[in-house]
C-alpha cells in the first residue's frame, strides 16, 4: 500500500512537470509550423534556406548546452540532497560562461557564414537567402545562451510553468512580427526572409529579458556575477562538457548528412522540411517526458534513491513508446490527406508517403534515447552516452546517409533510413545500460 502511494506521488510530480513543458513545446511547434507555411506561401526557396540555415546554426550552438545541462543536473542533485545554498550558487557561474560563449558564436556566424554554408553544399538557388537569415539570427545568440541556462535552473527547481508562459508570449510575438514583416502588412515593409529572421531575434531578446527578471523575483538566485568560482564552474563543465560534446557530435554528423541531402533535388530537400515539421509534434511527447523525468531523476540521485529513479524511468519510457507507436500509426493511415493539406504539390506528397513506414523505427529509437539518455545524464553518467553517440552517429547516421542515398541511390529514403537506424541502435544500447545499473555510481553527491 505504501509503495502504491509513493508511485502515485511520483506520478503526480511527473505530470506537474510534464504539462507545462509539453504546452511550451507544443506552442513552439505550432508557431514554427505557421512560420514555415508563411515562408512557403511567400517563396518555397525560403523554406529550404531556413531549414539549411537552422541546421548550420545548430552545429555550434550545441555548445550552449554545456552550461544548461550542467546547471540543471547539478542544481537538481543539490536540491535532492537538501543543499539549497549550494544550488543557488550554480546559476551565475553558468550565465557568465554562456554569455561569453554566445558572443563568440555571434562573431563566428556573422563573419564566417559563407564558409559554413559552402561546407554543407548549400544550393546556389537559395544560398543568398540562407546567408541573410544566419547573419541576422546571429544577433540573438548571446541572448539565447543566457536563456538556456536560466531556463535550465527554472526546470531544476520544478517551476517550468513560468518558462512556459514566457515562451508562449515570445512565440506569439514572433508569429505576429513574421506576418507583418514577411508580407509587408500595414505600415511595415515587405522583407521576406529578412523579416522572418528579425522577428526571431526580437522574440528571443524579449524572452531573455523576461526570464531573467522572473528568475530574480521568484527563484531569488543571483543571475550575474563577475566572480568566478572554479569549483562550481569545473563541476558544470565536467557534467555539461560531455553532454555538449555529444550534441556537437550529433550536429557535426548531421552536417555530413545535410551535405548528402543538399545534393538531392529541391523537391526532396523541401519534403524533408515538411516531414520534420510534422514530426516536431511527435517529438514533443518524447521531449516533454524526457525532460520532466530527468528533473526527478536528478533529485532522486541527489537523495540516493536510485531504485525510484530506475523504476520511474522505465515506466516513462514504456509510456512514451506506447504514445509513439500510436501517433506514427495514425500518421501512416492519414499521411497522404494530411500532407496534401500542408502542400498541394503532389510531387512532395508522393515522396513523403514513401518514407512514413520508416518513422516507426525512427521515433521508437528517438523516444527511448531521449528518456533514457537524459536520465543517465541526470544521474551523472555522461561519458557512456558520449562514446555510444560518437560510434553510432559516425558509422550509422553519417556513413549510412551517404551509403544509402548515393551508393544505393535511395535518395531521401536512404537518409531517413540512416537516421532511423542510428536512433534505434542507440535506444536499445542505452536501455540495456539503464537495466544494468551502471549509471548508479556516478552521482555528484556522495553518501
Amino acid at each position: 500500500m505504501q509503495n502504491k502511494k509513493q508511485d502515485e506521488t511520483i506520478f503526480k510530480k511527473l505530470i506537474k512537470l510534464f504539462i507545462p513543458i509539453f504546452l511550451e513545446l507544443l506552442l513552439i511547434n505550432l508557431l514554427s509550423s505557421v512560420d514555415t507555411l508563411m515562408l512557403s506561401n511567400y517563396n518555397k526557396l525560403c523554406v529550404n534556406a531556413v531549414g539549411t540555415a537552422q541546421s548550420t546554426i545548430s552545429l555550434l550552438t550545441s555548445l550552449i548546452i554545456i552550461c544548461s545541462n550542467g546547471v540543471a543536473i547539478i542544481v537538481g542533485q543539490f536540491l535532492g540532497a537538501k543543499k539549497d545554498k549550494e544550488a543557488k550558487d550554480v546559476l551565475a557561474q553558468g550565465v557568465i560562461f554562456n554569455l561569453l560563449l554566445g558572443i563568440l558564436l555571434f562573431l563566428i556566424f556573422f563573419f564566417l557564414c559563407d564558409y559554413l554554408l559552402k561546407l554543407v553544399n548549400t544550393s546556389d538557388t537559395f544560398f543568398g537567402y540562407a546567408k541573410t537569415y544566419i547573419r541576422i539570427y546571429a544577433i540573438a545568440l548571446p541572448f539565447q545562451a543566457i536563456t538556456q541556462v536560466v531556463g535550465a535552473d527554472f526546470r531544476a527547481h520544478g517551476k517550468p510553468i513560468y518558462l512556459t508562459i514566457i515562451s508562449i508570449i515570445s512565440n506569439f510575438i514572433n508569429v505576429g512580427l513574421n506576418y507583418l514583416l514577411i508580407y509587408g502588412i500595414w505600415i511595415f515593409p515587405e522583407l521576406g526572409i529578412k523579416g522572418a529572421a528579425i522577428s526571431t531575434v526580437v522574440s528571443l531578446i524579449f524572452k531573455t529579458i523576461s526570464i531573467v527578471i522572473l528568475e530574480i523575483i521568484i527563484i531569488k538566485d543571483k543571475v550575474f556575477t563577475f566572480k568566478v568560482d572554479k569549483n562550481i564552474l569545473g563541476s558544470i563543465l565536467k557534467i555539461g562538457g560531455p553532454s555538449a560534446l555529444e550534441n556537437i557530435s550529433y550536429t557535426l554528423f548531421s552536417f555530413i548528412l545535410l551535405a548528402a541531402l543538399n545534393l538531392l533535388t529541391d523537391v526532396e530537400i523541401g519534403s524533408r522540411v515538411f516531414i520534420n515539421m510534422v514530426l516536431g509534434y511527435t517529438l514533443i511527447f518524447s521531449s516533454s517526458l524526457g525532460n520532466s523525468n530527468s528533473i526527478l531523476v536528478a533529485y532522486y540521485v541527489g537523495a540516493h534513491e536510485y531504485e525510484k529513479a530506475k523504476k520511474l524511468t522505465l515506466r516513462v519510457c514504456l509510456v512514451g513508446l506506447g504514445i509513439m507507436v500510436s501517433l506514427i500509426s495514425l500518421l501512416n493511415i492519414f499521411g497522404r490527406p494530411l500532407f496534401t493539406l500542408i502542400t498541394n504539390d503532389k510531387t512532395y506528397v508522393d515522396i513523403i508517403v514513401k518514407i512514413l513506414p520508416l518513422l516507426f523505427i525512427l521515433e521508437i529509437g528517438r523516444c527511448t534515447n531521449i528518456v533514457v539518455i537524459n536520465a543517465q545524464k541526470s544521474a551523472g553518467d555522461v561519458i557512456f552516452p558520449l562514446v555510444l553517440g560518437l560510434l553510432s552517429m559516425s558509422i550509422i547516421m553519417a556513413g549510412g546517409s551517404w551509403l544509402f542515398s548515393k551508393t544505393f541511390e535511395l535518395g531521401l529514403v536512404g537518409i531517413i533510413l540512416a537516421q532511423s537506424l542510428d536512433e534505434f541502435v542507440r535506444g536499445i544500447v542505452s536501455f540495456i545500460r539503464w537495466l544494468s545499473n551502471g549509471w548508479m555510481k556516478h552521482s555528484l553527491i556522495k553518501e
